[in-house]
């Protein structure tokens, strides 16, 4: 399986970074990543504290955006998949 790793910095910080974001994908300047990946994609997130990523992390899993890693499944490795 060819594996590639893009990387790029999308420096969403603010509710109107967000906004900005929503309405290049609706004008077609932006695309999804997913349509590139075929869904599955991986993103480093940072925050200025734990508290902050918990509380992200506990949000994209309540919306169900989360896949459970290999080592959770039973499945060596550290990747997820």
């Amino acid at each position: 399986m060819l594996q590639e790793n893009i990387r790029h910095t999308m420096n969403i910080r603010t509710r109107h970074d967000v906004k900005k974001f929503l309405e290049g994908l609706s004008t077609g300047s932006s695309s999804l990543l997913k349509n590139v990946t075929g869904g599955y994609h991986y993103h480093t997130i940072e925050a200025e504290s734990e508290e902050i990523l918990d509380d992200i992390q506990n949000g994209l899993a309540e919306k169900g955006f989360l896949m459970q890693s290999r080592r959770q499944s039973g499945i060596s490795g550290t990747d997820a998949f």
